[in-house]
């Protein structure tokens, strides 16, 4: 009998976006946790959790599937290093809670005016037209 190690197998990096660009990357995709499809129900917005749990893997499988289709729209907002040093530095107990919330909304906000303001196809067409 072959001696097997934990060393031969491939766990995949902690951090996901350099198997989000491989080739066969749909095809590494596990499905059967449940956590896509919380995401596609409408129920969810917000993906968070540790380094190295697969928020990266996941949102990069989302937008995939997203880009499929032609009525949905998926954009990656991303943390630049040094604006990831500048919060890692800000001192959120001295904050009021309402303040930290209003500065990620801001933050919110001012991607997705960028969004509609450089003109991206479908960038709104998922948000539902309602009469006033």
């Amino acid at each position: 009998m072959t001696e097997v190690s934990v060393g031969m197998f491939d766990l995949g990096a902690a951090d996901g976006k350099k198997e989000a660009r491989r080739p066969n990357f749909e095809s590494l995709f596990y499905l059967e946790d449940g956590y896509y499809d919380d995401l596609t129900s409408g129920e969810k917005y917000i993906v968070v959790g540790r380094k190295g749990t697969g928020k990266s893997i996941l949102i990069r499988y989302f937008k995939l599937q997203m880009e499929k289709s032609k009525s949905s729209y998926c954009e990656l907002i991303t943390i630049p290093s040094f604006m990831r040093q500048k919060l890692k530095t800000f001192n959120y107990d001295e904050i009021a809670q309402e303040e930290i919330e209003e500065f990620w909304r801001y933050v919110f906000l001012k991607e997705l005016a960028n969004m509609i303001t450089s003109n991206k196809t479908n960038a709104l067409s998922f948000l539902k037209k309602k009469k006033y």
